[in-house]
């Protein structure tokens, strides 16, 4: 289409300038005309008979080249994940500021996220009260860089330690939640190519690479870490950026490699993040490269937050608050943290019969009509983790389970591992 589009606009062109020459010789040389007053006035009888003449049609042939040789509109997002009809769409303009633009380009009001300065920094208990039980997002500045798997997991470390281990690679680094496919292959084999490639490895670290991973001490109080749920990898060459979504657990996001630039959203603005017109929970359709301000006015209301992480830096986003996440143009490795409070149980469980997402029961708080205001002020942490890593945690996800089962099927886990695993 584009060498159509260029073939096309050097026709008009030479159309436009051929029509422009035979205009030109045409017309009577001036050098021919005398300087007397009659041979003017032949000149000026001329051109005035050329310009009601000629020159009306030569100025509507310009035109209508102008319009054949104009660069097509640019295409709209297909928004794959709208529900149909939408019915508070439109009335945008695309003159709006951000047009087509991708998000955080379109004059809302953004903040910079909370930071702390190392891993040792906030203790356990007032994370909690200040963050956790507010809702409030929060940036832990080199929270891991004293992490086994920071220092460790470089291309070489994890080809000859995990190279066997299965994993469920993507071949898109765009999420759009509708298309793209997922296939099955070794980390071994995703290491020697992601970098020429679009692949983008989503991948629970099982047990046996949990052993480089320790819970981080602003984590560890029992009412944290027996709610936890699952830690995934995120892995690519750089380029990556998600649809914008929120989820359903506390979340710890870590940054091993690579850079990454979170846009948030509290979860009250999720009405000018039209959630409510997705065609699934969670997401938002708003395409994240390419924000339609005819479809989506409202979007440019809605106050963000932003982080950007270097390497060993982590951000806590809390649960059910809206994010989107580009990461930097180069090798880009990051682990997600992910746990309910007590997996969910008195006085951390949500109020009986209430919806996760959109459009009922979202606060500012993370959902359930200000549950997290009822959770006790302060932390108990009367079991602490002991252990040195995450190894033998209960991570309670079904998902996990089920992939952590497939693994062992072709993973010899004690001939890696560094102590073997209770159920083999």
């Amino acid at each position: 289409i584009f060498l159509l589009v260029l073939l096309l606009s050097f026709f008009c062109l030479f159309l436009f300038s051929s029509f422009f020459f035979f205009l030109m010789i045409r017309r009577p040389p001036r050098s021919t005309l005398s300087s007397s007053s009659a041979a003017s006035d032949v000149y000026k009888r001329q051109v005035s008979t050329q310009s009601t003449g000629r020159f009306p049609r030569a100025r509507m042939l310009l035109l209508l080249l102008m319009l054949v040789a104009a660069p097509p509109a640019q295409p709209r997002p297909e928004h794959l994940t709208l529900a149909r009809p939408c019915t508070s769409c439109g009335g945008g303009s695309q003159h709006l500021e951000g047009h087509m633009r991708p998000m955080g380009e379109q004059g809302q009001s953004i903040e910079e996220v909370d930071e702390v300065e190392g891993e040792n920094a906030i203790s356990p208990r007032r994370f909690y009260s200040e963050y956790i039980r507010a809702g409030k997002p929060l940036v832990i500045r080199g929270g891991i860089k004293n992490q086994d798997y920071f220092r460790r997991w470089n291309d070489q470390y994890l080809a000859e330690q995990y190279g066997e281990t299965a994993c469920l690679v993507e071949d898109q680094k765009k999420e759009e939640r509708e298309t793209g496919n997922t296939v099955t292959e070794r980390l071994s084999s995703f290491l020697g190519r992601y970098n020429s490639t679009e692949l983008f490895m989503v991948q629970d670290v099982y047990d046996h690479m949990l052993a480089d991973v320790r819970l981080p001490s602003f984590l560890n109080c029992d009412e944290i870490w027996k709610g936890m749920n699952m830690v995934v990898m995120w892995f690519s060459s750089g380029g990556t950026s998600s649809v914008l979504h929120n989820d359903e657990q506390e979340n710890l996001l870590t940054m091993v490699d690579g850079t990454k630039t979170v846009i948030l959203w509290s979860p009250e603005e999720a009405e000018d993040l039209y959630v409510g017109e997705a065609s699934r929970p969670g997401i938002s359709p708003v395409d994240q490269h390419e924000v339609d301000m005819e479809l989506f006015p409202r979007f440019a209301r809605a106050a963000a937050k932003k982080a950007t992480l270097q390497p060993g830096d982590t951000l806590y986003i809390p649960r059910k608050w809206w994010h989107q996440v580009n990461s930097g143009n180069s090798r880009n490795l990051a682990v997600n943290i992910w746990w309910f409070m007590k997996d969910r149980e008195p006085p951390f469980s949500a109020p009986a019969g209430a919806k996760d997402h959109f459009p009922l029961f979202i606060d500012s708080d993370g959902a359930y009509g200000g549950y997290k205001r009822r959770w006790p002020e302060e932390l108990v942490c009367a079991q602490p983790w002991r252990e040195n890593s995450m190894a033998e945690m209960d991570v309670k996800d079904d998902e996990y389970r089920e992939g952590f089962e497939m693994h062992r099927e072709s993973y010899d886990y004690n001939k890696h591992a560094t102590t073997p695993h209770p159920d083999l």
